[in-house]
């Protein structure tokens, strides 16, 4: 009999008890995390007639993987640009709640007696709440459209960021064992570089790869290729001193930049289930229940501090942000739990080995029983507020109602603002990035070229001349790019007042850029011969080929421009593309077909989309395989893909029986085009059905729109005769359809 490896086995015992533990909460209605959660405790070795695992230390491994596989996918959902539009209200709102609670975590800890240690473990843990839980309880109360739960998204996903800042400034703080004075602000300032570094690098690179292997990209490889960036970018992160998560969250992010983010969604859901499904089982496996029981009181404690902390922090924050008291109230009660971050954040104290081992199952026992809590606090957050709208004095009502409409009228931007704004972008990004060149020269290019060259002096300034080459480009956007020209004149001649501190601007470009090549300087040369070698290169680079240096520059601001907007450019492409159907007041709309949908198993030709909605279907996608004008005896599956043509009303009415638009889902419509062919008398057209003419067979499209007397007939049905002088609109292939208005020209020429 061969030998079976204990991880094998293991993983049996972990899925079927899971599996077993889901469907029981699933049941019950609970959150399927608590049921992982059980299966942990089941697993264990406490319970003599259950089989527990044996290798504990292989499913720990695995577990880790599953928080680089959540991190990832959160950072596939997280986008600069999202972040950019949930505005005024709640990035200050996570912010000031987090750092509340982060605190009150602190202090609590100091209360009941616990290490520093401890105490900012436990204010990490208590500061972010679970965004999983809040969604499923929000879907369960069917609230998911009301507004206030849109301000709490917003807040939920500023609490991700700063859980994943928390996992690097405590992963930091915890092998130092210091957490005060300018260690701490280095540390930000580090995090703060290489955050911009990789995120400006990987805009700039990882798109433009990622357009240039599309065409060899399906199911399978697109899979390997979203985990290969996401492991190399892991590598990195730890390499330079930060955490897994950090690496694993960040190149989620700029993928999901990309027009190929929900592809990777897709391929990466069942892994996600399946590594997180783990993790928490993990979780579980570290609680010991008799610890736990004995530390009940404190559990007590913790629940209601993040009970009521969480619910007047939120509150407070969103009423700062000049919302209203009933959206903050209820949006304060919405999100009084903490969750999987909470683990996570736990298990990086515990692997670290700078926690007290109570403190793990006590942040479990907060979570379980805040989670169970959660949705009846949400039913309660209406009833709060009327009965705060009756006990709070009428003028303060009226004061928050009068701070709450001013604060959402639109705020103009000063023009000093806008102008110091574009400066400190501008220099901080070309600052990063020369430092980066810089770094990476010297650890790659210089330790290669020494060992050819020798470490001479010749090969010092041979690398300080490559160096200084290669940032060239950003010493120039330091130095010499205009930056806001207009508004820079404008406020110039606004008051000599204002000069001053314009000229101060300016010079501290100069300031950057001369700490920028003091830096390359400090890396292979004396500053004595380097300066002046550096001096030289920089005129004559940045007044002779200045033009070429600022036309390349140009390239990779551009470069990064389109990869940034790699999804916006496409929908505003296709929407050029299709400007011709816009008199019919018609457009595609993208819908996934559910398994709930009636439409799953039956075939086009029974559901008669066209006949009882008006709407037609241009392409069907299915597993990355797009099906062009698919025909009548095309079965609907779950998991398809519609491109549907339509009006807005005939799209509402039709969505609902398949499933809510995809929004950021961009389609390539590059193989159909609208095209047109007038039907005249005696051509072979002329007097009969749509379907008897074979459009659909000879264009691989389908007919959208008639124009017949001055009338328009959208969506016709395959019945209708065709006449002299129709025009035909057809969405097909181009080149086909002028192929067929050619060969219809061509029998007309030969009948007279």
């Amino acid at each position: 009999m061969s030998h079976l490896p204990s991880i094998i086995v293991d993983l049996a015992i972990i899925l079927m008890t899971a599996g077993v533990t889901t469907i029981i909460f699933k049941k019950l209605k609970q959150p399927v995390v608590l049921g992982y959660i059980l299966a942990g405790l089941l697993v264990k070795p406490i319970i003599f007639f259950l089989p527990s695992i044996k290798d504990s230390s292989s499913i720990s491994i695995w577990a880790e993987i599953g928080i680089v596989i959540l991190l990832f996918n959160l950072g596939l959902e997280f986008s600069v640009k999202k972040m950019a539009k949930i505005g005024a209200v709640a990035a200050p709102t996570g912010v000031f709640e987090s750092m509340m609670m982060l605190a009150t975590g602190y202090i609590v800890g100091g209360f009941l007696g616990w290490s520093q240690m401890d105490r900012l473990f436990l204010g990490g843990m208590i500061a972010v709440s679970s965004t999983t839980i809040i969604i499923r309880a929000f879907e369960e109360l069917n609230l998911k459209t009301q507004k206030f739960t849109q301000l709490v998204f917003g807040v939920l996903i500023v609490e991700d960021i700063i859980a994943v800042l928390l996992l690097v400034l405590l992963s930091t703080i915890s092998v130092s064992q210091n957490f005060e004075g300018m260690d701490l602000v280095f540390v930000i300032i580090r995090l703060g570089f290489f955050l911009i570094l990789w995120f400006v690098a990987g805009i700039l690179f990882i798109p433009s790869l990622i357009k240039y292997i599309r065409p060899y990209l399906d199911s399978e490889t697109i899979l390997v290729v979203a985990l290969g960036l996401c492991l190399g970018m892991v590598v990195m992160a730890t390499q330079v001193g930060f955490s897994s998560a950090l690496g694993a969250f960040l190149m989620g992010s700029i993928l999901s930049e990309t027009n190929i983010v929900k592809d990777i969604e897709h391929q990466l859901k069942s892994l996600k289930n399946l590594f997180g499904a783990v993790f928490f089982v993990s979780v579980g496996m570290m609680i010991d229940p008799i610890l736990l029981w004995n530390n009940i009181g404190i559990v007590l404690i913790l629940t209601l501090t993040v009970l009521a902390g969480k619910s007047i922090f939120v509150a407070i924050g969103m009423l700062m942000a000049g919302q209203p008291l009933k959206a903050a109230v209820r949006s304060g009660m919405s999100m009084s739990q903490i969750g999987e971050f909470s683990f996570i954040i736990a298990t990086l104290g515990m692997s670290l080995g700078v926690i007290s081992g109570f403190l793990y199952p006590i942040a479990v026992g907060v979570s379980v029983i805040t989670t169970f809590i959660s949705p009846y606090f949400i039913r309660l957050s209406e009833p709060t507020y009327e009965f705060l709208n009756k006990l709070l004095p009428e003028k303060w009502i009226l004061a928050l109602e009068n701070y709450s409409n001013s604060s959402q009228q639109v705020s103009h931007e000063s023009d000093w603002k806008r102008l110091v704004k574009s400066y400190f972008s501008t220099v901080i990004v070309n600052v990063v990035i020369a430092i980066g060149v810089i770094l990476l020269g010297y650890h790659v290019v210089y330790p290669l070229e020494t060992k050819i060259m020798g470490n001479g002096i010749v090969n010092q300034v041979l690398f300080f001349v490559f160096i200084l080459l290669c940032i060239l480009p950003f010493l120039w956007g330091m130095l010499k790019k205009r930056i806001e020209k207009e508004l820079f004149h404008s406020i110039w001649n606004d008051r000599s007042f204002n000069r001053g501190p314009l000229l101060a601007l300016e010079f501290a470009r100069v300031i950057a850029a001369i700490l920028v090549l003091s830096f390359l300087l400090s890396k292979v040369i004396s500053i004595g011969v380097a300066l002046g070698i550096g001096l030289i290169v920089i005129m004559i680079g940045l007044t002779i080929f200045s033009s070429r240096i600022q036309s390349y520059y140009n390239k990779i601001e551009n470069r990064f421009y389109v990869n940034f907007n790699t999804k916006e450019l496409a929908i505003e492409a296709r929407a050029q593309k299709m400007k011709g159907l816009m008199p019919w007041d018609t457009h595609f709309s993208d819908l996934v077909v559910s398994i709930s949908s009636p439409f799953v198993g039956k075939s086009l030709e029974s559901i008669q989309l066209r006949e009882k909605y008006g709407v037609s279907i241009a392409i069907l996608d299915r597993n990355y395989q797009k099906i062009y004008a698919p025909t009548k005896d095309v079965v609907i599956l779950p998991g398809d893909i519609l491109t549907l043509i339509g009006d807005d009303q005939q799209l509402m009415e039709v969505k609902e029986l398949i499933e809510t638009p995809i929004t950021e889902k961009t389609q390539s419509h590059e193989k159909i085009e609208l095209g047109k062919i007038v039907v005249h008398q005696g051509d072979s057209l002329c007097g009969i059905s749509i379907r008897g003419s074979q459009i659909r067979e000879l264009t691989h499209g389908m007919v959208i729109g008639i124009e017949r007397n001055g009338e328009r007939i959208l969506n016709p049905s395959s019945d209708v005769i065709l006449l002299t002088d129709d025009t035909i609109w057809i969405v097909g292939d181009i080149l086909l359809i002028r192929e067929l208005e050619k060969k219809l020209q061509e029998e007309l020429k030969s009948t007279q």
